[in-house]
């Protein structure tokens, strides 16, 4: 006989990926997630074969299979977000070291946020966490436009790393 069934949580939402996500920051978390971001909970799923590169290929072909050239909000301002960061407590959970360093409070780099990010859509995330994944750890600050803007401008100014070019050929 089984035993119950674990509890499940709910799943991010993977609908627009493409709106959300760069397509290039998806080819790198995709081949490897956890060389994305510091304590991650989804497992590398691909390995090195042409079988797993072109299943990786068809995943990615199915996530982005439609173009989207959102809007870019207009720029915050990187003073005011630093002001917000401070008053909201941010460092408690994030960093902006690469996700390899060691953090002693383990959290969340938010070293590669620029390139894992489509235009516009960081600052969405930052407006409304849960949208997308109902279970997020980040709070829902309920920020207004200006907050948002400048939290974002802060992100962009502090985040320093940025991915090599790895743009697999389209799948199936």
């Amino acid at each position: 006989a089984q035993g119950p069934k674990p509890p499940t949580r709910p799943a991010i939402s993977l609908d627009a990926a493409t709106f959300r996500f760069n397509r290039n920051w998806m080819t790198h978390w995709m081949a490897n997630p956890p060389a994305m971001r510091n304590h991650t909970r989804m497992p590398a799923m691909f390995g090195t074969s042409a079988t797993e590169i072109q299943a990786l290929r068809d995943v990615l072909a199915y996530l982005t299979q439609i173009e989207i050239q959102p809007a870019v909000p207009p720029a915050g301002d990187v003073a005011g977000g630093e002001r917000h960061w401070e008053q909201l407590g941010c460092i408690a959970c994030h960093t902006f070291a690469p996700a390899s360093k060691t953090d002693d409070w383990a959290r969340t780099s938010l070293h590669m946020a620029p390139s894992k990010y489509a235009p516009g859509s960081l600052g969405r995330f930052l407006a409304k966490p849960h949208q997308f994944h109902p279970q997020s750890r980040m709070p829902d600050f309920k920020l207004n436009e200006t907050e948002t803007k400048d939290l974002v401008a802060l992100i962009h100014a502090r985040s320093k790393g940025r991915l090599k070019q790895r743009l697999l050929p389209r799948g199936n």
